[in-house]
């Protein structure tokens, strides 16, 4: 009797201690990763509150304990399609904070409506954001990406299975253009990271030096045309198949490399053969001219259908339409209700304490 005594407390100890580990803010469900750091991860929707407009906080507050938390991560397969039955796919949009450091496998795949996922820059205590296998493979409706200012590293995940970082984009046949610029952490491309992107046009890694070409990487790239590198120095490893199902020469293929000194080295490269595949040519699409600065901010999502939110406050706002008129303004807030706009492309202008200003393009879908 002692021994199914004790058997049942300690069954229900560890059902309480679980639960105080798990809890939900609005929609989504989280996990408490480290009671010293204040971290959680995100574990996916509450069900039955699936959304189109995934927007996965900065922060979250437990409601139980009043306790605060930074979302740093997605756990394995949290919103892959095929785990819930099919409830996942509403999802058209994804936005992510600047705290995310970590996607794990399958967290996102097989989203086919799925048209932009949208990444605040990395904050400055966030470490390198890390993918798994598969994080977005199979979402046929993205279109493009772009994690500039984003403190990723799309070379390696981590050790074990699973967790490399191959495959996240295998099998997007819609994306046609994928950017990452002047980033630091990457140097390597991994294995079949973009591999069956059919649609896939561009890509710019202006002022990123790629050194490896992991297998696969861009296999079955049938539409590939024009490919920003950014290093002068050729890449020292180009895996045989890196570029399996690409017909060479590409028909209009452009490589495009920082100077003449890289055209001269990509030529003669014994690594690997680009010029069977590629014109090679000197230019980048970083901006030589000081009045053309990247925006400081980023807007997303992007398309958006309600609501869009900024990566910094702003003291104002004002929203325009492509001919100058002036739609709606806004005052001191990151948050910006634009349910009532009719779909069409708009101009955002946003004005900062520093009192510089600043303007993004939005679709409103």
């Amino acid at each position: 009797m002692k021994k199914q005594l004790l058997f049942i407390f300690t069954l229900v100890m560890c059902l309480t201690q679980a639960s105080a580990q798990a809890f939900d803010v609005g929609n989504l469900s989280y996990n408490i990763i480290n009671t010293t750091k204040l971290t959680v991860s995100v574990t996916g929707f509450v069900p039955g509150q699936e959304t189109e407009d995934l927007v996965i906080p900065e922060k979250v507050t437990d409601a139980n304990t009043s306790i605060e938390y930074t979302v740093v991560r997605v756990v394995p397969a949290a919103f892959y399609n095929n785990a819930t039955g099919g409830a996942n796919n509403v999802i058209t949009s994804i936005s992510f904070p600047g705290s995310i450091n970590y996607l794990a496998f399958n967290a996102f795949r097989s989203l086919t409506n799925l048209t932009s996922i949208n990444f605040a820059p990395s904050n400055l205590d966030t470490s390198v954001v890390k993918m798994e296998n598969f994080v977005f493979a199979g979402c046929t409706s993205l279109t493009s990406v772009d994690l500039t200012g984003v403190n990723v590293n799309i070379g390696h995940g981590t050790s074990g299975a699973n967790k490399q970082g191959s495959n996240v984009f295998n099998g997007c046949t819609s994306l046609t253009s994928f950017t990452l610029k002047n980033n630091a952490q990457s140097s390597r491309i991994f294995t079949g990271f973009f591999n069956g992107c059919t649609s896939l046009e561009t890509l710019d890694f202006s002022g990123t030096a790629i050194s490896i070409i992991s297998p696969l990487a861009f296999a079955n790239c049938t539409a590939l045309k024009t490919m920003y590198l950014g290093s002068d120095v050729p890449p020292a490893t180009v895996n045989s198949n890196s570029f399996d199902g690409i017909v060479a020469p590409i028909a209009g293929g452009t490589l495009f490399v920082p100077t003449a000194t890289g055209v001269n080295d990509y030529s003669n490269d014994t690594v690997f053969d680009w010029d069977a595949y590629f014109s090679i040519a000197a230019g980048t699409t970083l901006s030589t001219n000081k009045h053309e600065l990247t925006p400081s901010f980023k807007l997303f999502p992007n398309p958006a259908t309600n609501t869009i939110r900024v990566s910094k406050k702003v003291v104002s706002a004002i929203i325009y339409s492509t001919l100058g008129k002036e739609i709606r303004t806004f005052n001191n807030q990151k948050e910006f209700d634009i349910s009532n706009l009719s779909n069409d492309l708009y101009l955002f202008k946003a004005k900062f304490e520093n009192n510089t200003t600043e303007t993004i393009r939005f679709v409103k879908q």
